[in-house]
């Protein structure tokens, strides 16, 4: 029978690393085995022998699986010798394999511990510390009340994330309780199998503990400013004070200890705090990726792969070793400086560089002529590739990583994504935008001539009448031309994208405030449309909305949106006016340009690209309806912009996008979005507001401490508006 070492789970970027585990092998006359779940033909090109398997689950499923091995095994004449689990989810099954047929392993009881980042925190709560170890708070989430809680008993940032997934897929800082609903809604797809909420802390820099067969060393983190925080570069070893290094030594071994480590590989992450204090971020039973285990081959003049293949057959001397180097090793990524398509790579030029240091070990390029390229990767897949220098002072390591990588860079030509004339674009929507202006009009002047009109009319029921004499008087009084700036609300070329009149009247009657609301709304040119599965007309809280988001009609925050862009006829026009607001929350309002303003001329480009799902919520029909359409659009010397941030408890995010880039750019207005950068429309009755809906986004804060009692008369509920929104006539 032919003897094996089964590689349990690893992702196929690394498969550069399988090989080099086959090729150890070959020279021992040992044959290499492959078990991960979905095998390809490129594993089926590294290895004759390929198991495709479940790798992780119940222990009654890992029991299944090992019986459906065990059969395999037979069939293929092979006999497993040793056992090397590569990925996070591989180490389930491999240590129970290896447990099973008595072959050295780390411990499966603890295998957990690794995979699952709640058992983990549980694990190192009853551990017996140093006092320079810092425990973060920590709850499972298994329901968004408990995300809720958590928080409320922190008081301070907390960090989100899934407890069985990598690479950052699906973590969230939710730093304020306005994008609370955002994390809840990111967290979501991975609330089945467990979600985790932690303390979180900022200020610290980041390291990994790695070891393999007792031989460990620290390596220096660093990670991209944007949005998805890809590792950009590693050093190793870390250049540390000694008494730092130590303590960061004596931390991953500490952690080891706690998943169940037994001399295998490990690779545990770590935040070192100003005040020398340290903080676990993960453990890993299984080797680093990003090339560390090459940079130590370099650094130590050690061969990782070997030492944990001799480990595992039982051929290597377990050593508890903290390595010492004569050399610093880094290795950086190199980014491109725009987004694009790579047209041109002079490796004559890459060849003179790398000819004329000798410190340079290594230039890959990952990518290829024709292929597309990041400035803004979000993993290290999207990175243009890699260098490897060293040197014996750190300081001047960093600066030739830097200075290299971007003499490189020289020598690959990137055609940018935007032409000119995509340029032209973004310079003409921050042009208008710029323009654009929301005025605040100060109409207290007229409120004695309506109050006075209301004393008489009021005794009139017929309602278009009224209507009709109040716009003749609202001619003849107002003094500021204020009808003729209601009128041009996103008009092109007008540059006006809302109005707000403030002071009209101050009675209490929702009979006037109808009348008011209708008048305006009329000489806005708004034509208002009512749609058979909503009653929009009257805002106010009802008692089944005292707990309920997203809803004009409950007490839950609205989030900052445009309304009605899943349906066939455009809104163009929103108004409100305030009948009554004893809880004085206000209507928020952002405009384009202050959207505009914190994006970067690329981001606002990308918007015009960006085709999002805009979905309704439930309506009393029970029905969905969804149309996709533009982020930003620019048609007859005007500019539309269309953003839907609200979350139906149902159906989830009203504005849905698959790209992750896209989603980082909508994240990050999102984050602007916050009621201390918007303007407030006011609370005092007799105010009127009217904006174009694809120019200014609207939101209102949620109602706390509701003490009134709801009701569903409109004399008597505390928050009363009137709405209208549709076309322009």
């Amino acid at each position: 029978m032919e003897k094996v070492v089964a590689v349990f789970g690893y992702n196929n970027t690394r498969l550069y690393d399988v090989k080099k585990i086959k090729n150890i092998l070959l020279a021992k006359k040992i044959g290499i085995m492959l078990c991960k779940e979905g095998i390809t033909d490129e594993d089926r090109n590294v290895s004759a022998y390929c198991f495709d398997t479940k790798l992780h689950g119940s222990h009654q499923e890992i029991e299944q699986a090992y019986s459906n091995l065990q059969k395999w095994l037979s069939s293929q004449n092979i006999v497993i010798v040793g056992v090397l689990p590569f990925s996070d989810k591989g180490i389930v099954l491999a240590s129970y394999v290896a447990e099973k047929m008595g072959l050295i392993s780390d411990d499966y009881n603890t295998a957990v511990i690794g995979l699952d980042k709640f058992e983990f925190r549980k694990a190192e709560a009853n551990m017996n510390t140093p006092v320079w170890y810092k425990k973060p708070r920590f709850r499972k989430v298994e329901q968004p009340s408990d995300l809720v809680q958590f928080y409320d008993e922190i008081g301070s940032p907390v960090f989100l994330k899934p407890t069985s997934e990598g690479n950052s897929r699906g973590c969230f800082l939710v730093n304020s309780l306005e994008n609370m609903d955002v994390a809840l809604e990111n967290i979501k797809p991975y609330l089945n199998t467990g979600a985790i909420a932690e303390e979180y802390f900022s200020g610290c820099r980041e390291f990994s503990f790695d070891t393999v067969a007792g031989r460990c060393w620290i390596t220096e983190k660093e990670t991209t400013s944007g949005n998805h925080k890809a590792e950009v570069q590693q050093i190793v070893p870390a250049p540390l004070p000694q008494e730092d290094y130590d303590r960061l030594i004596e931390a991953g071994k500490l952690v080891a200890k706690i998943s169940g480590s037994k001399m295998g590989a490990v690779h545990n992450e770590f935040f070192l705090f100003p005040d020398r204090t340290v903080m676990a971020v993960e453990p890993n039973r299984r080797p680093a990726g990003m090339h560390i285990w090459d940079l130590a081959a370099s650094a130590f003049s050690i061969n990782p792969f070997e030492l944990w293949i001799n480990w595992s057959i039982g051929k290597q001397p377990v050593v508890d070793q903290a390595l010492r180097s004569q050399y610093y090793v880094g290795l950086r990524m190199i980014q491109a400086s725009t987004d694009g398509i790579i047209k041109q790579i002079d490796n004559t030029g890459i060849n003179k560089i790398k000819d004329n240091y000798n410190e340079l070990l290594e230039v890959c390029l990952s990518k290829s002529l024709n292929q597309f390229v990041h400035k803004n990767p979000k993993d290290n897949s999207e990175f243009l590739g890699h260098i490897i220098v060293q040197h014996k002072d750190p300081k001047k390591l960093k600066l030739m990583l830097i200075q290299l990588s971007l003499r490189i860079l020289q020598f690959v030509k990137v055609e940018p994504v935007s032409t000119d004339n995509d340029k032209s674009v973004v310079q003409k929507v921050r042009e208008y935008a710029r323009k654009e202006k929301l005025l605040v009009l100060d109409c207290a002047y007229m409120s004695t001539y309506i109050e006075n009109w209301w004393n008489t009319a009021k005794h009139n029921e017929n309602f278009k009448e009224n209507k009709e004499s109040l716009k003749k008087l609202l001619l003849e009084k107002f003094k500021n031309n204020e009808q003729q700036k209601l009128s041009i609300v996103g008009v092109a070329g007008h540059h006006v994208s809302g109005v707000v009149l403030t002071g009209l009247f101050h009675t209490d009657d929702p009979e006037l405030s109808h009348v008011v609301h209708e008048t305006l709304s009329d000489l806005a040119k708004l034509r208002d449309i009512k749609y058979p599965h909503e009653d929009h007309k009257h805002l106010f809280i009802k008692p089944e909305g005292v707990k309920k988001k997203e809803w004009g009609k409950g007490a839950g925050r609205i989030s900052p949106h445009c309304d009605d862009l899943y349906e066939d006829i455009d809104t163009d026009l929103l108004s409100l006016t305030t009948c009554r607001d004893n809880l004085k929350v206000s209507t928020l309002l952002f405009t384009a340009d202050q959207i505009f303003n914190i994006l970067s001329d690329d981001e606002v480009y990308r918007l015009t690209k960006i085709m999002p799902s805009f979905v309704s919520g439930i309506n009393v029909e029970g029905t969905v309806k969804a149309k996709k359409r533009p982020i930003l659009s620019v048609e007859h010397n005007n500019f539309f912009l269309r953003l839907d941030y609200r979350i139906d408890e149902l159906t989830g995010l009203r504005m849905q996008v698959d790209n992750e880039e896209d989603m980082a750019i909508l994240k990050k207005i999102q984050a602007y979005l916050m009621p201390q950068n918007a303007i407030k429309a006011g609370t005092e009755a007799g105010h009127f507001v009217v904006v174009a809906n694809m120019k200014v986004l609207h939101a209102r804060e949620a109602i706390q401490n509701l003490e009134v009692t709801c009701s569903l008369n409109l004399q008597t509920t505390p928050r009363l508006l009137f709405r209208s929104k549709g076309p322009r006539m």
